[in-house]
């Protein structure tokens, strides 16, 4: 897990295969969401995607994380419709509000490299409503505020700024 969270990918998917068949059932589970997310980062996608979608289809733990990251290689394999209507749906859901406010940080950031600024505003307009005191708060108030203040939308943006200068 050190490696892992070190962004040694390439060491952490040699450790947690090797560890893989000495596990217990419940860290197994732990083992491959891991290797599926050190594949995500290696940007081998596809086996990525299938293990991902494997991991949540056999109910694994961690759904919130796994789907997050599920979500994140639809999106780097340019599958963009597909990345947007999961995001909608695994909001729907209602998840574990870490990965949900970082799947909606995710989506405006997708929107802001696709030069759709307007959907990028939107995203992170929604994104501060519902998690103004979360790690991605001040970012996505200063991103809707100044999307408000470019189309002269004040009372939007004295209402993002100002309840982010207070949080």
């Amino acid at each position: 897990h050190q490696l892992y969270d070190a962004r040694k990918f390439e060491d952490a998917r040699q450790a947690y295969l090797a560890v893989r068949a000495q596990v217990t059932a419940a860290d197994r589970d732990v083992v491959e969401l891991r290797l599926a997310q050190v594949d995500a980062q290696l940007k081998r996608h596809a086996p990525a995607l299938e293990a991902l979608q494997a991991h949540l289809a056999a109910g694994g733990a961690r759904a919130s994380e796994a789907e997050h990251a599920r979500l994140g290689v639809l999106r780097d394999m340019g599958r963009h419709p597909e990345y947007i209507a999961g995001v909608r749906a695994f909001l729907e859901r209602a998840p574990d509000p870490a990965y949900a406010e970082a799947a909606l940080n995710d989506l405006g950031t997708h929107y802001i490299l696709t030069d759709d600024d307007a959907a990028a505003a939107a995203v992170f307009t929604e994104q501060y409503d519902r998690y103004p005191a979360g790690p991605f708060a001040g970012r996505a108030a200063w991103k809707a505020g100044w999307w408000a203040f470019a189309n002269a939308n004040y009372e939007e943006t004295i209402r993002l700024f100002e309840s982010a200068a207070v949080g």
